[in-house]
């Protein structure tokens, strides 16, 4: 598993997720992040399950990891 970020193109929010997993030799960690754009009415919840689905077809290491941190913000300053 790498530590490398994955941008998901342009959207409206930018989300951030930290996994951990053990490897037999301790723990290996790795992040994904990237933007989307929510559907109307999405709840976080929705959003993380979704995004994690994503994650998880995208890099099938990270199918059985846990996650650590999940954010999901608009991307706007």
């Amino acid at each position: 598993m790498g530590d490398e970020g994955q941008q998901a193109g342009d959207g409206t929010h930018w989300w951030f997720m930290s996994f951990i997993q053990p490897d037999g030799l301790g723990f290996v960690t790795a992040r994904r992040s990237g933007t989307c754009t929510p559907y109307e009415g999405a709840t976080r919840s929705e959003m993380f399950e979704r995004l994690r689905a994503q994650v998880s077809e995208a890099d099938p290491s990270l199918a059985g990891a846990t996650v650590m941190f999940f954010d999901i913000q608009p991307d706007r300053l």
